[in-house]
């Protein structure tokens, strides 16, 4: 401690030091005479009393701070700033690392020349920090330089830091802006840049254009980039892989002078599944480098499009509205029955057999329906197959439908649901839990489905039995409430009811605003899904969110554990444990997040394939394991280019007023460095020391006692 003194909170504080003041003044008079008589030393004793009192109670009402202050200096060290990146891993001629060469050079040349006491880090995409240069090792990861520069000026030690000497190739491919975080830093930084300027002649794969997800008996276009630093043309055998088969592969000519070339490939998508396909490419040209002559990609071949038969009761809007929601989405096929006057059918499909289909949406569910369709309805349901959307109407209160709606147990036997007109205003009945027909984005409330305009009709005396889920109500003004939206999972039929309509209204009423409203196009998508969702979407499952990374991408876990209605289970968990080709284990346990759903990461992996096992948890008991692999490539960002960046170091040491020079240079001594002082300030709230209030009220008690005891009033 260098120095103290004491500031007050209350602005105030003159006023109450004078008033503390008069009031002192005022208790010397009271004690100047006294009846009875009392001993000078009495009066003495008790007047300290009351204005000890008074003192410490106004300063209690000012607020008073007692600061102590001590002066250190800043700035003393010089932190070093190693780049162990995988570009450090190339060897230049003299068949040394990059990194090799650095640790080299600091320990014979430049460390025995610098008179500051050093802290060493060294970086990649993150920062570490290090005892010894001999002990830093490269890795394959990306290189976040400006990150670096930015974790030193938030460090623990950034007051002690007056310097930086950042010795790297410059090649920052990741993370801020490096020059942006040098201006900053406020600090000189200075810097020792490595590696060859000049391309070096290399051949490379410098990406794969592929679709992420075809369908079975489509073809997977490929599209390779390639590139050649070679000078002059230069023929290259380019070859396809999955897994370790050689699938394909072709001669192509490369343009030298570092230009690069499109080159087209397909191959048959014939097997359901996910697979991953390496492209290869080499030639006789001897390269110094090879880590970026193949690349990886991964294609997921799906089942045939979803095939979804819509049966209306007649031409409507409702059918027109939905059947353009449904053709918006290429993963749909959507065939079409629509009966017209008399005998004649509209539109019919390929096939009416109900089972070809993944899923059947009925608009209408009137008399022709149940007579075209009504057989197949029942036997599909009967044998546990039926995934079905009944889009109901007045027209089904008729007594050939009923049969269907008491097949399904929304209705007893005998009871006959009437129509209703009127303004049937929906309700979402669980506001907390998002219901799987009702989800909407990230960000967005399901409760937002309550806000759609009111339906038209709807049938009344509705009795759905315990399997069914009600999602959504409708009730009018005076209080009459029947469910609108309902789901049912029983026998392993998978049924949705949207009782009322037309819900129609909700695309075109809600998009007359300049801002389009999604909630139909949600709500039909949803269903969609629901109704599929037994051969598409586990309740309990895990996956990466690729198959395939490149090497030091960090690799992405997400899981999820519903119930067997699709929502969240309380107190579950998904722990994963992760192997490497040599054996080596990693166990991890994901984060837990909104609506079931969970993810988590092990980090940067090295180059290899990996298998997992994911233990599902439920209430502290495993109820399912889940296993998957993945892969990670050895090409890697960091490969795109070996060819040094001296200039962004130069440009770094000009800005922030540090030096720069080439390793192959002397030692340019001293370093500049910035050193400083700074003030700083222990504040201790006095105002908050509670003995300073009951030692006034104590003096105060004990001066009253004397002053009764001695019969002064």
């Amino acid at each position: 401690m260098d120095n103290w003194y004491i500031q007050f909170g209350n602005s105030s504080y003159p006023y109450l030091f004078a008033l503390a003041f008069l009031l002192i003044a005022v208790s010397a008079l009271y004690y100047r005479r006294t009846i009875p008589q009392l001993s000078l030393g009495m009066k003495f004793f008790l007047f300290a009393f009351r204005s000890l009192a008074i003192i410490l109670i106004i300063l209690f009402l000012c607020f008073p701070t007692l600061i102590l202050t001590e002066t250190r200096s800043t700035g003393e060290k010089l932190a070093i700033l190693i780049d162990r990146s995988g570009s450090m891993e190339f060897e230049e001629e003299e068949a040394q690392s990059r990194l090799s060469e650095v640790k080299n050079t600091l320990e014979s040349k430049v460390l025995p020349n610098l008179n500051k006491e050093l802290l060493i880090y060294s970086f990649s995409d993150s920062i570490l920090s290090h005892q010894e240069i001999a002990e830093i090792s490269p890795d394959s990861n990306l290189t976040a330089l400006g990150n670096a520069i930015k974790a030193l000026r938030n460090s623990d030690n950034a007051l002690d830091i007056g310097g930086i000497l950042i010795v790297s190739d410059g090649n920052s491919n990741l993370g801020s802006d490096a020059l942006h975080e040098a201006l900053r830093a406020d600090i000189p930084i200075s810097a020792i840049g490595i590696g060859d300027t000049i391309p070096i002649p290399d051949i490379s794969v410098e990406d794969i254009k592929a679709p992420e997800i075809v369908y079975r008996g489509e073809e997977i276009d490929l599209t390779a980039i390639l590139k050649s630093d070679v000078e002059d043309e230069i023929t290259a055998n380019l070859s396809l892989y999955q897994e370790k088969k050689r699938i394909k592969s072709q001669t192509v000519m490369l343009p030298g002078g570092g230009a690069e070339k499109e080159v087209q490939l397909s191959i048959d998508a014939d097997s359901i599944g996910k697979f991953s396909y390496r492209l290869s490419i080499n030639s006789d040209f001897k390269e110094q480098f090879t880590k970026n002559n193949a690349r990886s990609i991964s294609v997921q071949v799906l089942k045939d499009r979803l095939k979804i038969l819509l049966i209306a009761e007649k031409p409507n809007w409702e059918y027109s509205f939905l059947k353009r929601e449904l053709l918006t989405n290429d993963k749909y096929q959507v065939s079409s029955y629509i009966p017209g006057p008399g005998n004649r059918i509209i539109e019919s499909p390929e096939t009416t057999e109900l089972d070809v289909y993944d899923c059947v949406i009925l608009i209408g569910c009137g008399v022709e329906t149940y007579n075209r369709f009504g057989r197949g309805i029942g036997n599909l349901y009967g044998s546990g197959n039926l995934n079905a959307a009944f889009l109901l109407s007045p027209n089904s209160v008729q007594n050939p439908f009923r049969r269907i709606l008491r097949q399904i147990d929304l209705i007893f036997e005998g009871a006959s649901p009437i129509a209703q007109n009127g303004q049937f205003i929906p309700d979402v009945v669980n506001e907390n839990i998002p219901d799987p027909l009702l989800r909407l984005p990230k960000g967005e409330s399901h409760n937002q489905f309550a806000d759609m305009p009111p339906l038209q009709y709807q049938l009344l005396m509705l009795q759905p039995a315990e399997q069914w889920d009600i999602v959504m109500n409708g009730h009018t003004d005076d209080g009459r409430v029947s469910p609108l939206l309902m789901k049912s999972t029983t026998s392993g039929n998978r049924l949705v009811v949207i009782n009322g309509g037309p819900i129609w209204r909700w695309h075109f009423y809600m998009n007359r605003k300049d801002e389009q409203d999604k909630k139909y196009s949600h709500l039909i998508n949803n269903m969609v899904t629901w109704l599929t969702v037994a051969g598409q979407t586990k309740p309990i499952d895990l996956d990466t969110d690729k198959s395939l990374y490149t090497s030091g991408e960090q690799v992405k876990f997400r899981g999820r554990i519903l119930d067997e209605n699709y929502r969240p289970i309380g107190e579950s968990s998904l722990i994963v444990k992760l192997r490497d080709e040599s054996g080596n284990e990693i166990n991890f346990e994901l984060a837990k997040r909104e609506e079931g759903n969970f993810e988590g990461s092990p980090g940067r992996l090295t180059a290899g394939s990996y298998d997992y096992r994911a233990y599902a948890v439920v209430s502290g008991d495993t109820i399912e394991t889940l296993d998957g692999r993945f892969q990670v490539e050895q090409f890697s960002e960091e490969y795109r280019t070996i060819t040094a960046n001296r200039k962004l170091l130069r440009e770094i040491a000009d800005v922030s007023g540090g030096v720069y020079w080439d390793i192959e240079d002397d030692v340019k001594n001293p370093l500049p460095i910035k050193q400083d002082s700074i003030t700083e300030k222990d504040p201790i709230n006095l105002a908050s020391l509670p003995a300073a209030l009951i030692a006034a009220l104590l003096l105060l008690v004990v001066e009253w006692a004397i002053r009764k005891r001695k019969q002064l009033p």
